[in-house]
Parts: structure tokens; C-alpha cells; sequence
């Protein structure tokens, strides 16, 4: 990440961001025209699983220039305080599962492909 590509007109640096989906990144679009800036969809999780942190220094880089436009996906953007973490949610699957323990099978359905969540599940 952070390694600009030239596509066309566009200079297109990735960013990392952090989310349960591995690999996520924003995007920094900048052109004779101006900057573009998405983040992706996006938490800003303090331990995330994979070990790979949100990229705080490019992100408050961009106060720096001018930013023609912002696109921003964040899910619980307008929920007061902060996403819990995926960490935490690996520690508690791992208490359920492991609760169970010769007991029977666990069946763990999700709700999308979130290849974090499922490691969790496999790992517990």
C-alpha cells in the first residue's frame, strides 16, 4: 500500500484501512482537476486481527491539500462511540466455543463473506 499507480489521468494511491473484510483500503484519486478521496468501507479498529493498522498518518496527510471530493462508507457512522473491535469478538466466540467443548457440534452461519470472522470461527 501507500505505492501510487498511474491510471490514465489518475494518480491512485491505496491506503490502508481496517475493517472485517481483509485487505480493505481507501483511495487517494488525485488529477490535474483536483483529489478524490474514498475510503472504502471502513472501522477504525485498535487491534484488528490481521495485525495491519488504519493508516492515521496518510489519512490526516490529506489536510494538507485540497480535497475536491470526500466518498465515505462507514456503517455505524451515525451510532455514538466507538465499533467494538474484532478482537473482542474472537475472544468471545472463542468463550462459546470452547463452552461446548465435547458436548456436540457448533454451527457458525455468517451473515457475509468476512473472511476475518471466519478464521475466528475455524481458529476457536
Amino acid at each position: 500500500m501507500k505505492r501510487p499507480i498511474q491510471m490514465g489521468p489518475f494518480e491512485v494511491t491505496p491506503i490502508r484501512v481496517t475493517h472485517s473484510i481483509p485487505d480493505c483500503c481507501g483511495l487517494i484519486m488525485r488529477s490535474e482537476h483536483g483529489t478524490i478521496v474514498h475510503t472504502g468501507d471502513w472501522k477504525i479498529d485498535e487491534d484488528p486481527v490481521d495485525g495491519e493498522a488504519f493508516d492515521r498518518e496518510s489519512f490526516d496527510l490529506l489536510h494538507k491539500e485540497p480535497i475536491a471530493l470526500m466518498m465515505s462508507d462507514s456503517t455505524n457512522v451515525l451510532a455514538p462511540g466507538r465499533t467494538t473491535s474484532e478482537r473482542t469478538v474472537e475472544a468471545a466466540l472463542a468463550a462459546r466455543v470452547l463452552g461446548h467443548a465435547g458436548k456436540g457440534r457448533v454451527i457458525c452461519t455468517q451473515c457475509f463473506g468476512g473472511t476475518h470472522t471466519a478464521a475466528i470461527s475455524s481458529n476457536s
